[in-house]
C-alpha cells in the first residue's frame, strides 16, 4: 500500500464541538480503517431525519452515486441531542448507535463492533467503540460528548 497516495475517507477526530479533519505536512491526511466512518454514521447525518425522507436528508446522501443503502441518518446523534440524560435513554442511546455502525458490518466486511456507553455526569457521556475486521482492531476510538438534551 502506497502511503504517499489518498485512499478511503478523510481522517476526522473527535473535537468537544464536533470533527476537526487530520491535516500532515499541510496535507490533508486519508482515513485507511473505520475511524471517520464510525464518526460520520453517529454524529454525521440529519437528525431531523430518522425516516429516510430524500426532502429533508442530509445533503452529502443526495450526492450523485450514493446508494440508499449508503445514506447517513445519524440515530444516534438525534438522540444525545433531542433526549434527556437517563439510564434509560442510555440504553436507547446505545442501541442507536449500533443500529448506526450495522453497516460497517453488513457492507463493509467488519467482523464485529463493540459499544460502551456510559454517563460521566449530568451532561456528559463517555463512547467507547471497536470495530474489529479478520481478528484485528480496524477502527472506532474512545469519545467523550455534551449529551445536549441535558443542557437544556
Amino acid at each position: 500500500m502506497n502511503e504517499d497516495e489518498f485512499i478511503g475517507d478523510v481522517l476526522l477526530t473527535s473535537t468537544p464541538d464536533g470533527f476537526d479533519v487530520v491535516l500532515e505536512s499541510g496535507l490533508i491526511k486519508d482515513c485507511r480503517d473505520f475511524d471517520s466512518a464510525v464518526l460520520l454514521s453517529l454524529m454525521g447525518g440529519n437528525d431531523e431525519d430518522l425516516n429516510r425522507r430524500p426532502k429533508e436528508t442530509w445533503w452529502g446522501n443526495l450526492v450523485e452515486g450514493t446508494q440508499e443503502n449508503e445514506w447517513i441518518s445519524s440515530e444516534f446523534g438525534a438522540m444525545v441531542k433531542s433526549f434527556p440524560l437517563t439510564s434509560g435513554n442510555l440504553r436507547k442511546a446505545k442501541d442507536a448507535c449500533k443500529r448506526d455502525l450495522n453497516w460497517i458490518m453488513s457492507e463493509g466486511g467488519a467482523d464485529d463492533i463493540s459499544v460502551e456507553l456510559a454517563a460521566e455526569s449530568s451532561q456528559r457521556v463517555k463512547l467507547d467503540v471497536e470495530v474489529t475486521q479478520n481478528g484485528n482492531r480496524a477502527g472506532g476510538g474512545n469519545y467523550e460528548l455534551q449529551w445536549q438534551g441535558a443542557v437544556r
